[in-house]
């Protein structure tokens, strides 16, 4: 019976400090959640190589995306899933992508590729796709990323 009526408190206790605690307070949260997970990205003492997949890994105690799915609720972020139908999804792919937005990663927050836990997958051959999280002025960013990936294909397929 303590323990039910602790559980209680403690859920009425967190229900009042989520209606009392300010909004801006709770996009500042979002954003601390959002930097802790780049500064570990972008320390590379926590990199990795998978020889499965041929690429360097983290192992992300941090999950990002609930946060970054409030910043974009709130307006700080924008969100664009995109599916490239003439890029293939390949290593080399996904290594472009990813050195396009390091380059870019004061406008692109954040990304991924072609995710593993899609239950519906396709056969055959499957196109290049991802999910960039980028601040509202980066439109022409998101846009010359198409059309590096596009021309990057374009370019392969012309070669001999």
């Amino acid at each position: 019976m303590k323990l039910i009526l602790v559980s209680i408190s403690l859920f009425g206790l967190g229900f009042a400090v989520g209606i009392f605690w300010p909004e801006k307070n709770k996009v500042e949260s979002h954003w601390e959640v959002v930097h802790n997970y780049r500064e570990q990205i972008f320390d590379t003492s926590s990199h990795r190589f998978d020889e499965g997949t041929n690429l360097t890994v983290i192992d992300e105690p941090i999950d990002p995306i609930p946060s970054l799915e409030a910043l974009v609720s709130s307006g700080e972020l924008k969100k664009a899933t995109l599916v490239f139908p003439i890029v293939p999804y390949t290593s080399e792919a996904t290594k472009r992508w990813l050195a396009f937005c390091n380059e870019n990663k004061n406008e692109i927050i954040d990304g991924y590729a072609n995710p593993s836990t899609v239950g519906l997958k396709p056969s055959g051959n499957q196109p290049f796709s991802c999910t960039v999280y980028y601040i509202p002025e980066a439109q022409k960013t998101i846009q010359q990323m198409i059309a590096v990936m596009e021309k990057d294909i374009q370019a392969r397929e012309a070669t001999p």
